[in-house]
């Protein structure tokens, strides 16, 4: 492959969805397959992934998954199953979490850095800047919490993650969005830049 053809794929590797190879055990799945089956696809439906390369060596592999309402409401539903709780209990959580989220827009930010260093989404001098696009408007982030390194009830929930990955709740405020309607986080540094984005339903 000539010179610029391969910068080129390289190039379009980092700016596309990506799935980053999974290293250890998978993470616990639900008994009734067709219930596993479901909570995989919904997850597929709001998670975008990147991949973030500096020429050949990938610096991130990162995915964000939006907490839309379809999803919360199945997320609180396996989290209940998993925990064996009846279905009283299983309500108050899901009203608990949707007065949660009444007044952000939230993702959840999974990311596994080829140094150290990079991870520090958190932080107030972090090196990522990360943004909400919607309708050509951009939101900053009015909170970003570290989950710490992926726990297998963490892996339980995201697929995505392995025993490398560290996990975030990054929030935005609460933006309103019409069918078909595009929300992009855009996330940024000297590192790289990725664009994930969802379409609203």
């Amino acid at each position: 492959m000539k010179p610029l053809a391969l910068a080129s794929a390289v190039l379009l590797v980092g700016c596309a969805s990506f799935h980053a190879p999974m290293v250890g055990e998978p993470g616990p799945t639900h008994a009734d397959q067709s219930v596993e089956n479901l909570w995989q696809q919904m997850v597929e439906r709001y998670t975008d992934q990147k991949a973030i390369y500096d020429g050949l060596d990938s610096r991130a592999f990162a995915a964000l998954t939006w907490q839309s309402a379809p999803l919360v409401d199945a997320r609180v539903q396996r989290e209940c199953d998993f925990k064996g709780l009846s279905a009283a209990e299983a309500r108050t959580r899901l009203e608990d979490e949707r007065a949660r989220l009444a007044q952000v827009t939230e993702f959840h930010l999974g990311a596994q850095l080829s140094e150290p260093k990079f991870e520090d989404f958190d932080k107030r001098t972090s090196m990522w800047r990360l943004t909400l696009v919607v309708g050509g408007v951009e939101y900053a982030p009015v909170g970003i919490s570290r989950q710490g390194k992926a726990t297998l009830a963490m892996r339980a929930i995201y697929p995505y993650l392995d025993e490398f990955w560290y996990g975030y709740t990054v929030q935005f405020p609460k933006v309103t969005v019409g069918r078909g309607d595009t929300l992009t986080v855009r996330l940024a540094s000297a590192v790289g830049r990725a664009d994930f984005d969802f379409k609203a339903e």
